[in-house]
């Protein structure tokens, strides 16, 4: 209670108050009287909080709310006070003071019990002082912990008193009564009689007298001495605790429990005798006695109990050890036994001046032994009963807690929720409606008990759970009586279902029959062995069953093979509309995940587990609460179920549990087991079953029946099995565990092969199964092999005289044998035997039709090549349906063959297609060995419902399924299954109107009635409705009629037996921008109309749902933007249902009527398709002008209007922009198929410039044709691919290919075959060898056009078109390849037709794809980064549209998902969606922005899959990634992501870069090591220097790379041996031509080798500066890294086969080679270094081989920025004039910045200074300086430098670098100059004898090749070669100019052209 500060200086305190008499004196004794008086008085003073819903609803006996004390037992009492003192000081600080003082008085009284308190009693300083309290031994012990336990709870019960504002006299109206459970009877019998603060003050003393006295002699009488060492470790060591007086004994029975002790007690002294002290529940109990007389029971309960962590899952319940859980209490006496007698004696002595009536208690107190109320009124003393219930009376705590009419309890300590008596109390109560309240937990950990808040909350009471209240049965009395669970809440069905059982409820026409009948049923997956059959059987179920009920699947997850694709049929069913509801796993447990998966993916209503164990059970609950809105069906069925089942025990589990089940509220608990009729399972469904244990009723939601039905009419069941099941008496629920042992009630249990126990009937077969279960099945693997082959003939003889599986081994005389031992005929005729009985003319199953076929298949297969027969007997099925001939046939045919014995290995053989995984096991056996348990007892049930098809029929053969308790109900074989559920279900409805509750169901009050006036009502969308849906439905369907109604909330309905979600409730979900006008048109008649807002206007209607008086509705959705701007329409009928689903689909046509919307949307007046047409027709998208306002809008559309186009003009259309060229093409073909366009998803768009197309510019008109590509039926849907290509003066541009999916249209029209067209990618394939070119050439597929071909070492090129032909299921019937085939030339690379591919097969495999997959390797290499790179996009953000009608309009996509909110609303869209289409143009954009600089030229193509939706205004986000080459174009991968971070859209572009040109240089560049870098890192350059080394080995006797790696200045080649002598022949032969005298014109070959004869043993290359730099190595060296480095590039996919190339000088010839393919490696390096030789010798040498020559580059900028090369070559001409030496400028590199001259290095030197004098006195150089100033300057300064130099030759190694000059390291011959040209005829006869004209391919370099000579692209027109003529004067090109016209008259080929030119030349020449 809270006091002002005024109040507290006023009120006395406790520390101001006397606690005893002898503190107050005579003189003052008036004066404490009044202080006292005042205390008392200031105690009760309290505040008026707002008082506790509880407190008020217990006043107004709305609540019935007990106090519970508990006693010892529990961790740290004294702590708890220490906190309790800590926080309510101001409110218990008296009662601390006086206790403690009290207590102190007491023990200074009784001295003989200080031992017991050698730390003293003042718990007051314990409390203030935790330093001072007793260590924790002593605490526990007796003396002190009831009295810490007993002030704690007195302590509470004070501050309770404060905290509900009550005075001790209301305490009445609180509480209804208080228990007490040991000790704590005392406080609660002290509290009960306290009438003021003053009387609670003095009992509250008199309570810690008497727990003072009871503890003290307690302790004192029986202080025994402690266990031994070695039992405390032992106790400890087990987890059981220090070894006391009393011994917590939990999950034994009471009788168990009786046994046990008098066993011990049996064998010990009386005084040392165990007691059973506490019943704390059913199986919770506390013993007391001696510590080593417990210690002896606890071991003994070791050795009988469940060992920890071995599981018992595998034995029977009933023969289960007992799971017993034991602790010992920390409590040093033991109460409540006899032990204590002597000592309760002498605490009645001491405490005989205590006295209490009975009669004084106010509040009831119950006995704790019997639960009687001690208030009995009278005035008997209550004192002595209070010591005699603690010390020796026996406590039953479940009778003192039966409290009347409890809904609440408080508990007032000691301990938590985790250890008090609140805890063990809210055991006991669960699910009675008893809410527990721990009073001294200030915020409970756990929701399943209440705190102090709780208590204490003024707003509301949180009742207790009442289990029965919750999940009990209601009968609900309306048109007829209905029962309400949770069961059948979910289903809308009875609370009775028919589990799914193989073989019974595999039929689908018993599961059609009970859901017929009304009821819920499974359909067993397990009795069907193929997806096609399984399917069927869920048609056959929906189609003969009430429209729109749900299919439930049962399946066995402990099967993963069939578990797939039954999971597979379903999923593509529910994907179809199939009204698949519920999936039930049987025979295990998924884990959460997979479980959750399944809930997620499978779109189911409802999921059902079948969990085995307590285990198996927390595994489903925890799945539960993963998926915590999605209902979980619990079938519980224990071990005494007639199917597969565990051992458990039905009840216990589900005790142990059902509290935590009923914490989940979407578990359904459906119980099932031994149930036959409403007697026995009534008290399951109403939970009065649990009562009888001991618990609260627990009520199940639905009760499920098995082999109880199996008698039924409809069953499959044969007549003979009904008859053995109707026989059968069965056993009693408590007795079934007998049939584990023998047959019991006509029942037997055997072990299933997936070893789990199955009850069966007791026939011949059952009881030999159970035999070979305990004598055979029960050894592991080695000892059954042994027993097998010990017993094998009695086994056989068992199986041929008692099971429905004979042994297959018996030949004609019906003498057993082994398979090995029968001829082929025996086997043949035996397996028809067994498989087709000739009776019945049918095969058993069809598959044994197969094992049949299969089987003479491969016997056909090994006997026709020595059989005579051209055709084999047995080919397909249809040959071997009927068998009867089979025998016949074969023997006619392979008469001899089939009276050869079989043998071991088609023994082996046969044995194996026996049990082919996916085949229905065979009904025979064919070996007793490992497997043999297995095909034993797999697939054993069909036979029971099959017995014509049972050997010789006899019943006793078969396996039938049924419980032993279910037995005994089976009576009749001759009632419906409507009749056997129906008398279940009357039976509870009868009970429940005998028992109650009843509910009466109030009818029809929405609907308001007509009060005669026609209303129009309207309706706006606020924001409470947005955030509210529910809200907004029951707004507007208030007051409407019942079908009205229906229409707006129904969630689901029924279109042709197919289940849809409601689309009139999607069209009318709330959502911004709309309202509703309501009209009504009569009585019950409405019409309801959703209109949109606009900018103009108030809005306009988009919806109309016209509701008549009979049901039938009417719904128009109208749609305005349509291609010619009228609006159009989607009419729509609906009409009433039934029950489940009242919402019926009855559109006729719904297609057609689509199909016209969007033909009036797409078309406008334009027809799309005029009469039949076929699907592969060409498709005309007519011709379409690109006008610049339409690439305006399209651009504006995608954000995208000031596109750069970088000066282009007329503006080029992106290549996306084609989409909207070809839009009509591209959807035109969709209108054949018969599909909802509405369920119309593009899937993917991909466009592609023709590689010799430029691009599509502004007022250019075009014309585009399409056709479909492919139509391939899907699970989800029809795929449709169609292909347009956008032509352009009849030449294509661009190709598009578009991809849709059809949803749910999986069937296609008859007419239509399924097909997909592939255009394959072009292979290479290199035949190398003889057995490549075989191989080829042995292909029925490879035709040539010519034939003998050499295909020897040419590479083959193949083209292939697939085309894939399907049948109805999506399998492959048909495969057509076609494709031309080209060879390529080795040198070349041009292509030449050589032949075709033709090929068709009715196989699926695609032989020809498969043979280059093998053998060849894609023609076009698309060469991808080992890491990718990331690109940063900037922006890589960007917003879908808000609105998508502008690119809608500009795109010609008008499809009424994206723009029209209400169709988006009926395609069960979440709203308008953006365009795939336009989510790609603005990726597109950004990367052509980002990549191209906006260049839409270099976009090559664009490939986008629309992987996900994106609705307005929301944000994506761009990734891309540079993945790779192609051909020069870069690959960029890209995703674009939503907020969520999932893909919407996903895709490849190609790009060009930028108009490219590849540039190799020429000499001077060369440096040691050059390209070893790139040798170690790539193949293809290692190759190419591997190559050239090669070469320079074999011919020249040396490696190039070895001068390029070393650089050495000498290399020697000798020429001994063989190949030494073919290398000086090379040497020898190579000559030039020179003049035959000085200044003679005539030539003659000259040897450039001279010194080399044919006695030379060597010779050696030198070269001071290295021989890298002469010239002869340079060339070949410079010319082989230039081309590795191309080839490199190439190889990576880096350079453009289109790109623009030049050669600086040398590099001429590395670029022709290179790119123009013109020679192979080889011939080039022998012209560079036939080059080099040939220029090496053309200059003289001195002796160290230097010449005078050198080279130099000059830049004439570092002068003056205005020198210019006019002016550059009049310095160079003045020098050579003034000199007379040779200077030449011979390049010409960058204008203005560098020239090279070459020529004498004396001029050269002459150059360096005039230039450098220049550099000191620079003149004034300007743009058109004067020439003649300029020359006179020259001449000055040469004149002024010539005599610096010296007159005889210099080096190259004397020129220095000068101002503006650098000399060209390593060239010492002037290239390029006049000095040259004596060279010329000798080099071009060389090139002569080394090019091969016929190989050269012009087209390599028409337009890409820039020359040296002209500057300008190589052409081969008039134009270029009058160019060339003019530069060169070359005869050759001056007679070709003259027959110019007589030349191209004959050929216009370049090829042709070339090798015409080349005659000429020779002529010439």
């Amino acid at each position: 209670m809270s006091k002002t500060t005024s109040e507290e200086d006023d009120c006395p305190t406790p520390d101001s108050l006397p606690t005893t008499a002898s503190s107050i004196s005579l003189n003052n004794h008036i004066e404490v009287s009044e202080r006292i008086t005042e205390y008392y008085r200031t105690k009760g003073r309290k505040e008026n909080p707002q008082p506790s819903a509880l407190l008020l609803a217990a006043q107004n006996e709305r609540a019935t709310v007990y106090a519970i004390f508990g006693g010892q037992g529990v961790s740290n009492p004294l702590h708890e006070l220490q906190e309790v003192y800590t926080k309510n000081d101001h409110l218990i600080g008296s009662l601390i003071q006086q206790a403690s003082c009290h207590l102190q008085r007491l023990l200074v009284e009784n001295p003989r019990f200080a031992s017991y308190y050698p730390a003293g009693l003042d718990v007051t300083s314990w409390i203030l002082h935790p330093e001072d309290q007793p260590p924790s031994h002593e605490l526990n012990r007796a003396p002190i912990s009831l009295l810490v336990i007993g002030l704690l709870q007195l302590a509470n019960y004070q501050v309770l008193i404060h905290a509900l504002g009550l005075n001790l006299g209301q305490m009445s109206t609180f509480f209804r009564g208080i228990g007490g459970h040991s000790q704590g009877i005392v406080p609660a019998v002290m509290v009960s009689s306290a009438q003021d603060w003053e009387s609670l003050d003095r009992l509250s003393l008199d309570a810690l007298t008497i727990l003072f006295f009871i503890g003290c002699r307690a302790q004192s009488c029986f202080d025994v001495p402690p266990v031994s060492v070695e039992a405390l470790t032992d106790s400890e060591s087990h987890g059981e605790g220090v070894p006391s007086c009393m011994l917590r004994v939990h999950g034994l029975s009471l009788d168990a429990l009786h046994a046990i002790m008098y066993k011990i007690n049996s064998q010990i002294p009386d005084l040392e005798k165990v007691e059973l002290a506490l019943i704390n529940g059913p199986r919770n109990f506390v013993l007391g006695g001696p510590p080593a007389a417990l210690y002896s029971v606890n071991r003994y309960l070791r050795r009988i109990k469940a060992a920890p962590g071995i599981s018992q899952a595998r034995v029977p319940f009933s023969q289960r050890k007992p799971d017993v859980a034991t602790s010992y209490l920390p409590i040093s006496v033991p109460f409540h036994t006899s032990h204590l007698a002597t000592a309760c004696m002498l605490t009645l002595h001491d405490l005989r001046n205590i006295y209490l009536a009975r009669s004084n208690l106010k509040i009831s107190v119950y006995d704790t032994g019997d639960g009687s109320d001690l208030s009995d009124g009278t005035g008997r003393d209550v004192i002595p009963d209070l010591v005699r219930m603690i010390m020796i009376r026996q406590l039953d705590w479940t009778k003192t807690t039966d409290f009347p009419k409890a809904t609440h309890l408080v508990d007032l300590g000691p301990g938590t929720s985790q250890d008090g008596i609140g805890m063990l109390t809210d055991k006991l109560k669960l699910g009675s409606g008893v809410r527990t309240i721990v009073f001294s937990a200030s915020k409970s950990s756990s929701r399943e008990f209440g705190d102090r808040e709780e208590l204490l909350n003024h707003a509301c009471v949180t009742p207790g759970r009442d289990w029965v209240e919750q999940y009990g049965p209601k009968l609900v009395i309306s048109n007829a009586p209905t029962i309400e669970t949770k069961m059948t809440k979910l289903l809308g069905l009875p609370p009775l279902m028919v589990a799914g059982m193989t073989p019974t409820t595999s039929s689908w026409e018993f599961v059609a029959a009970t859901m017929r009948a009304g009821y819920h049923i499974e359909l067993a997956t397990g009795g069907f062995h193929d997806a096609a059959s399984l399917e069927a059987a869920i048609r056959s179920v929906i189609n003969n069953t009430p429209l729109g009920r749900g299919v439930t699947c049962n399946v066995i997850y402990a099967n993963p093979r069939a578990l797939k694709w039954q999971l597979a049929v379903i999923k593509k069913m529910k994907a179809q509309h199939y009204p698949i509801e519920g999936l039930t796993i049987g025979a295990g447990i998924p884990s959460p995940d997979v479980a959750s998966s399944y809930i997620q993916d499978l779109g189911l209503k409802h999921i059902s587990f079948k969990p085995g164990s307590v285990q198996a059970v927390k595994e489903v609950i925890n799945i539960a609460k993963l998926n915590p809105e999605f209902p979980i069906i619990l079938q519980w069925t224990g071990g005494r179920a007639g199917g597969h089942h565990s051992f458990e025990d039905f009840h216990e589990p589900i005790l142990q549990t059902y509290h935590r089940i009923r914490s989940c509220s979407n578990i359904i608990l459906v119980a099932g087991s031994g149930f036959g009729d409403a007697n026995e399972s009534y008290p399951y469904l109403t939970g009065e079953w649990s009562t009888g244990f001991g618990f609260a009723p627990m009520p199940y939601d639905g009760i499920l029946l098995g082999s109880r039905v199996m008698v039924a009419r409809e069953t499959r069941t044969s007549e003979d099995a009904k008859a053995l099941i109707v026989e059968a008496s069965g056993i009693s629920n408590h007795e079934w565990e007998q049939s584990y042992d023998r047959p019991a009630g006509g029942i037997v249990t055997v072990i299933s092969e997936m070893g789990e126990p199955i009850h069966k009937v007791a026939t011949r077969a059952v009881q030999f199964w159970s035999e070979l279960d305990k004598t055979v099945f029960c050894l592991d693997k080695a000892k059954q092999s042994k027993i097998l082959a010990k017993n094998k003939m009695s086994i056989i003889n068992r199986l041929n005289c008692d099971y429905s599986k004979v042994w297959f081994g018996q030949t004609t005389s019906d003498r057993i044998v082994d398979i090995e031992e029968m001829t082929y005929e025996q086997v043949v005729s035996r397996l028809i035997d067994l498989t087709y009985p000739k009776s019945q003319g049918r095969w058993i199953h069809l598959s044994y039709c197969d094992l049949l076929l299969e089987f003479v298949s491969h016997l056909e297969s090994r006997w026709s090549a020595s059989s005579s027969a051209k055709t084999r007997v047995f080919r397909t099925r249809s040959d071997a349906i009927h068998p009867t001939t089979v025998l016949q046939s074969l023997e006619d045919r392979y008469s001899q063959n089939l009276q050869q014995l079989i043998g071991k290995q088609d023994e082996a053989l046969f044995t194996a297609m026996c049990r082919k995984s996916g085949r229905k096991p065979v009904p025979f056996i064919t070996a007793l060995d490992d497997k043999f348990e297995y095909y034993f007892k797999k697939d054993s049930l069909w036979q029971s419902e099959d017995i014509e098809c049972v050997y010789d029929q006899d019943i006793q053969r078969t396996c039938i399924l049924h419980g032993p308790v279910t037995a005994k109900f089976s009576q009749r074989s001759d009632q419906s299954i409507r009749e056997i559920l129906g008398d279940i279900h009357q039976g509870y409805i009868d009970s429940l109107e005998r028992s109650g509750p009843v509910r009466l169901e109030a009818p029809d009050a929405h609907h308001r009635p007509s009060d005669g006036q026609l209303k129009i009502e309207r309706f706006q969308i606020d924001e409470q409705c947005l955030n509210d849906e529910e809200l907004w439905y029951q707004r507007i369907s208030q007051g409407r009629s019942t079908h009205c109604r229906v229409a707006l909330v129904a969630q689901t309905m029924t279109r042709e037996r197919q289940i849809f979600s409601n689309p009139i409730r999607s069209l009318f979900n709330p959502r911004k921008g709309i309202w509703i006008k309501v009209e009504e048109t009569s009585p019950g008649g409405e019409v309801l109309s959703i209109y949109e807002d606009t900018e103009t206007s108030e809005g306009r209607k988009v919806t109309e749902l016209r509701v008549s008086p009979d049901g039938l509705i009417d719904l128009e959705i109208i749609n305005y933007e349509t291609a010619n701007g009228k609006p159009a329409s989607l009419k729509l009928e609906f009409g009433p249902g039934n029950t489940l689903y009242p919402l019926r689909d009855l559109t006729p046509n719904l297609n057609e009527r689509v199909k016209e919307l969007y033909q009036r949307i797409w078309f406008g007046d334009e027809p799309t398709i005029s009469g039949p047409v076929d699907i592969a027709s060409e498709f005309d998208g007519g011709e379409f002008k690109v006008s610049t306002g339409s690439l305006r809008l399209f651009a504006a559309s995608i954000g995208n209007a000031s596109q750069n186009q970088r000066g282009k003009a007329p503006r080029i259309a992106p290549l996306d922009y084609a989409v909207v060229i070809a839009w009509k093409a591209l959807i035109k073909p969709l209108f054949v198929l018969d599909a909802n366009l509405l369920r119309l998803v593009h899937l993917q768009n991909s466009f592609e410039w023709v590689q010799e197309a430029s691009c599509i510019r502004e007022n250019e008109v075009v014309s585009t044709t399409s056709r479909v590509s492919s139509v391939v039926p899907q699970e989800s849907g029809t795929l449709v691919e169609v292909k347009a290509t956008i032509n352009r003066e009849g030449l294509p541009v661009v190709h598009i290919t578009s991809q849709f999916l059809l949803r749910d249209a999986a069937n296609l029209h008859p007419h239509i075959t399924p097909f997909k067209n592939v255009d394959e990618q072009p292979s290479e394939v290199a035949l190398d060898t003889a057995n490549a070119v075989a191989i080829l050439e042995s292909k029925p597929w490879f035709k040539l056009h010519e034939a003998p071909v050499d295909l020897l070492g040419k590479t083959i090129i193949f083209r292939p078109q697939s085309r894939y032909l399907y049948g109805p299921t999506g399998d492959v019937r048909r495969i057509e390849v076609s494709g031309t085939v080209h060879a390529l030339s080795s040198r070349q690379e041009t292509e030449t037709e050589v032949g075709a591919i033709c090929w068709q097969s009715t196989s699926s495999t695609n032989i020809v794809t498969g043979y280059l997959n093998r053998h060849g390797q894609p023609s076009t290499t698309r060469i991808l980064f080992d890491t990718p790179l990331d690109l940063h996009i900037d922006p890589d953000t960007f917003m879908s549209p808000a609105d998508n009608t502008g690119y809608a309009r500009a795109s010609s996509d008008l499809n009424p998902i994206h723009i029209s909110k209400s169709m988006a609303a009926y395609a069960e869209l979440p709203g308008t969606i953006a365009h795939g289409m336009h989510t790609s143009a603005r990726v597109r954009g950004l990367l052509s922005s980002h990549m191209c600089g906006s260049d839409e030229s270099l976009f090559h193509s664009l490939n986008v899959n629309f992987t996900g939706m994106v609705l307005a205004n929301e944000p994506l986000q761009l990734y891309v990634q540079h993945i790779g080459m192609v051909e020069g174009r870069r690959i960029v991968q890209f995703t674009a992501r939503d907020k969520s971070g999932h893909t919407v859209v996903k895709g490849e572009a190609e790009m060009r870069n930028a108009p490219t040109a590849i540039l190799f240089t020429g000499q001077g560049s060369q440096q040691k090591g050059m390209g070893m870098e790139l040798y170690q890192s790539s193949v293809v350059s290692r190759k190419l220097w591997d190559r050239a080394d090669t070469y320079f080995l074999n011919t020249y006797g040396f490696r190039i790379s070895d001068i390029v790696i070393k650089n050495p200045k000498s290399l020697t080649v000798r020429f001994g041996g063989i190949l030494g002598r073919k290398l000086r022949d090379n040497y020898r032969a190579l000559r030039y031509l020179a003049p035959k005298s000085p200044g003679e014109s005539k030539l003659k070959a000259t040897q450039i080798f001279p010194e080399i004869d044919h006695t030379t043993t060597s010779y050696t290359f030198r070269s001071d500066a290295g021989l890298l730099s002469a010239t002869q190595f340079t060339q070949p060296a410079l010319t082989l890294m230039e081309l590795a480095i191309y080839e490199d590039l190439k190889s990576r996919g880096v350079l453009s086969p289109t790109a623009t190339f030049a050669g600086h000088s040398l590099g001429e010839y590395a670029a022709i080679a290179a790119v123009g393919k013109l020679v192979p490696l080889e011939t080039l390096m022998a012209i560079a270094f036939y080059r080099g030789l040939s220029m090496q010798i053309a200059v003289q040498r001195d002796s160290a081989g230097r010449s005078a020559f050198a080279m130099c580059a000059l830049n004439p900028s570092k002068l003056s920025p205005a020198m210019d090369g006019h002016q550059v070559e009049t310095i160079v001409k003045t020098i050579s004039e003034e000199t007379g030496w040779l200077i030449e400028i011979v390049n010409y590199n960058i204008q203005g910045q560098q020239y090279v001259c070459a020529g004498d290095v004396r001029a050269l030197l002459c150059l360096t200074k005039l230039l450098d004098s220049l550099f000191q006195q620079p003149p004034a150089f300007t743009v058109g300086h004067d020439k003649a100033s300029l020359i006179e300057d020259a001449q000055q300064t040469v004149a002024r430098i010539l005599p610096s130099i010296p007159k005889s030759p210099l080096s190259a190694e004397d020129l220095p670098r000068g101002k503006a000059t650098t000399p060209l390291a390593g060239i010492d011959v002037p290239f390029h100059s006049s000095f040259m040209k004596d060279g010329i005829p000798a080099f071009r006869q060389f090139l002569y004898s080394h090019i091969a004209c016929n190989y050269v391919d012009p087209q390599r370099l028409i337009r890409r090749y820039v020359p040296n000579l002209t500057a300008r692209l190589f052409d081969i027109d008039k134009d270029y070669f009058e160019v060339t003529n003019s530069l060169t004067g070359s005869p050759v090109l001056t007679k070709v100019l003259n027959q110019w016209d007589e030349i191209h008259a004959e050929t216009e080929d370049p090829a042709r052209v070339v090798q015409l030119l080349r005659g000429l030349q020779e002529k010439v020449m």
